[in-house]
């Protein structure tokens, strides 16, 4: 890693490597590598601050999510780790202008490839009840997916004792599997009011 600055408002970091995974199941080993980055930088004047941040990450199935066999968790539903499942990548873009120590508008953009999801399938065959039939089928698989949010918030003192802050943001977030995907927005809003008796 390295941080960088080459004056007194503006710093400029950078860290990059690579992650290596080796697993293996019924005899066949694979080894994985992906890379890992990072990049982050800060610049301010009197009146204005600027932060921007983007990161590389890389997560990893549990032993759980890539076990090879299945059981019926009622006689309904059958649930079974996936061994082929790839190892998860982020890609995270965040950043934020302040103005004047009053206002903040951020936001970020998250998009992650190979996410591990638990999917849902119909299926057929003898239950634990003792009956053929129909049941549901859960296994992990990977997909695709993309959130964002934005946000503004106000941030005012008076007379060095109240404090008034009030936040408006929304959030997105896409999920897409076979062929298919989800999506949904959510706005919320948050306030206080702050009173320091020092």
């Amino acid at each position: 890693s390295l941080q960088y600055t080459p004056a007194r408002n503006l710093s400029i970091g950078l860290e990059a490597g690579a992650n290596v995974i080796y697993d293996s199941n019924d005899g066949e080993g694979r080894t994985r590598v992906t890379p890992r980055l990072g990049v982050n930088g800060m610049w301010s004047s009197s009146k204005v601050t600027v932060r921007f941040n983007y990161r590389n990450v890389t997560g990893y199935p549990t032993l759980a999510q890539q076990q090879g066999y299945g059981t019926f968790t009622d006689s309904l539903v059958y649930r079974s780790g996936n061994p082929r499942l790839a190892p998860s990548r982020s890609n995270i873009v965040e950043g934020s202008v302040n103005l004047l120590g009053l206002l903040t508008v951020g936001g970020g953009y998250t998009f992650v490839r190979d996410a591990i999801f638990d999917i849902a399938g119909a299926a057929d065959g003898l239950r634990p009840d003792g009956l053929e039939g129909d049941y549901v089928y859960y296994q992990y698989q990977n997909a695709r997916s993309r959130s964002w949010r934005a946000n503004v918030t106000y941030t005012q003192t008076f007379r060095q004792k109240w404090t008034v802050s009030a936040t408006v943001s929304a959030e997105g977030k896409k999920a897409t599997y076979g062929g298919q995907s989800m999506s949904k927005v959510l706005p919320s809003y948050d306030w206080y009011v702050m009173y320091n008796n020092d």
